[in-house]
């Protein structure tokens, strides 16, 4: 099912990066804010996608009629999937100036990334040229885990039992852990 949600319809989707995020007020003595109010920029930036998904002026990934996968905050990453439609990339950019000129907070585009699914090359260069990003492909790996690979392959995971097996081989030769045995 899913791989007909993807392979039928085109999706761009961006991987933006906010360690170090730049702030445009002058109070800002450093590039250092407190988590708290990261936090609520991110949950403002949150709802302001979800909010614009609820009144179809931008269109995530569909994984049935009533889930439209639009964006995944994790820490200080926020990955944002939307369909290849020139008005929501033009509201998706509008969202992110809103969040700049409220909070002050840029995304750092210098770390941010287009993955274009199913986007034709010329269309996917475009895009990320006009927002002044990179541009790669999948399979690729986020927070450490295969993105974007055929599950069903063995080898996609091995780099993943790896990191598990030398985890519990270090845990295992612990003395506590010995002791507790």
């Amino acid at each position: 099912m899913i791989a007909n949600c993807i392979s039928s319809v085109q999706y761009s989707f961006l991987s933006m990066a906010n360690q170090g995020a730049e702030s445009n007020h002058p109070e800002a003595f450093d590039k250092v804010i407190s988590p708290f109010i990261f936090v609520l920029a991110m949950d403002y930036l949150s709802h302001l996608i979800t909010d614009l998904e609820g009144k179809g002026k931008i269109g995530g990934v569909k994984f049935g009629p009533k889930l439209n996968l639009t964006h995944i905050l994790f820490a200080d990453d926020i990955l944002i999937f939307v369909e290849d439609n020139e008005e929501y990339i033009s509201n998706l950019k509008m969202a992110l100036l809103l969040l700049e000129s409220s909070s002050g907070l840029n995304i750092n585009l210098n770390k941010s990334t287009i993955f274009p699914i199913n986007v034709p090359v010329n269309r996917a260069n475009i895009i990320a040229e006009s927002w002044g990003l990179r541009k790669d492909i999948l399979p690729t790996s986020y927070l450490g885990m295969p993105l974007g690979g055929n599950l069903s392959f063995l080898n996609f995971w091995d780099n993943i039992l790896q990191k598990i097996q030398k985890k519990l081989s270090s845990w295992f030769s612990s003395p506590k852990v010995a002791e507790s045995l």
